[in-house]
């Protein structure tokens, strides 16, 4: 959010319409005194489908995830999942524009992550 203000009947002051967005923040930020923080992310059209079994399997299970958050279309609906150190939870979830997940990690192997990740898509047509 650029602005928070209070209006009156719908009135706005003409120069919110020109507020500028700030330069974001660098997307690998080193906190003090520790390591690199490194995190990866991938989307998804909606129209690919997962194996939850599968998805959750290797998000609960891939070693060296500090963090993680997804959303994923499954067989039958969309979940969330999070996990944060070995606590993973999995719920469903209204959002639908597409999958995605994002990683964070120290020392994971991102192409063997990534590989492992589109193992737990199911072909086309596989469900309605």
């Amino acid at each position: 959010k650029l602005l928070v203000a209070g209006t009156t009947r719908g009135r706005l002051e003409l120069d919110w319409l020109d507020l500028e967005s700030p330069t974001p923040p660098a997307p690998l930020p080193k906190g003090k005194g520790e390591k690199e923080v490194r995190a990866r992310g991938w989307v998804f059209d909606a129209s690919v489908t997962f194996d939850e079994n599968k998805l959750v399997a290797l998000l609960a299970n891939t070693s060296g995830v500090t963090r993680l958050k997804g959303v994923f279309r499954v067989e039958d609906e969309w979940v969330g999942v999070n996990r944060a150190g070995t606590a993973v939870s999995v719920s469903p979830t209204a959002y639908r524009r597409d999958s995605r997940i994002e990683v964070f990690s120290d020392t994971l192997d991102w192409g063997t992550f990534e590989a492992a990740l589109r193992a737990c898509v199911l072909p086309e047509g596989t469900v309605p």
